[in-house]
């Protein structure tokens, strides 16, 4: 046991000493946190948690702010009141279409009834995936410019000033 210690250090050593020269590189988490996606949006149609169908169609010449949540999902209920601030401040300009990720249909009705939101909430449609790839987490946040192209992407909650910035700059 004594020797099989003896020789890791040996071995190890020299690894330590290599590293600890080396430079750390650290990941600059504040630009994957907003990845810029380009591309054309394809239209696409979701039930509205009413049972009503929309299609982003509708929307040309508007911004759309779409957003994935979950009723579950602490950051995405403190973002509610700044959606519906956004879309009531800027209804003129701007459209914010929420998509629930949840799984009980019922939590969601819950939640629409307490929070009565002024925005579109739409159920997940897998293939959503299509169009704006897989979500990792939520709040996800992605925002069309008036030509449907996806010109932002936004993880996690940032706050109502943040949110405004990056929706009116594309007006």
């Amino acid at each position: 046991m004594k020797k099989l210690i003896i020789l890791s250090l040996i071995v190890l050593t020299p690894l330590f000493i290599l590293a600890e020269n080396q430079p750390i590189k650290v990941p600059d988490f504040s630009k994957a946190q907003k990845t810029p996606i380009l591309g054309k949006l394809q239209p696409f149609e979701l039930k509205t948690v009413q049972g009503k169908s929309v299609n982003l169609t509708q929307y040309e010449g508007k911004v759309v702010v779409v957003v994935f949540f979950a009723t579950w999902c602490p950051p995405c209920m403190r973002e509610v009141p700044d959606l519906m601030y956004v879309q009531k401040q800027y209804a003129n300009d701007v459209v914010v279409l929420a998509i629930s990720v949840d799984e009980d249909r019922q939590d969601v009705m819950k939640f629409m009834a307490k929070a009565k939101p002024n925005y579109v909430v739409t159920w997940y449609d897998k293939n959503l995936s299509k169009q704006f790839g897989s979500i990792s987490s939520i709040p996800t946040s992605f925002i069309v410019d008036r030509k449907g192209q996806i010109v932002d992407k936004i993880m996690g909650y940032e706050g109502r000033p943040a949110l405004i910035k990056n929706i009116t700059k594309h007006f």
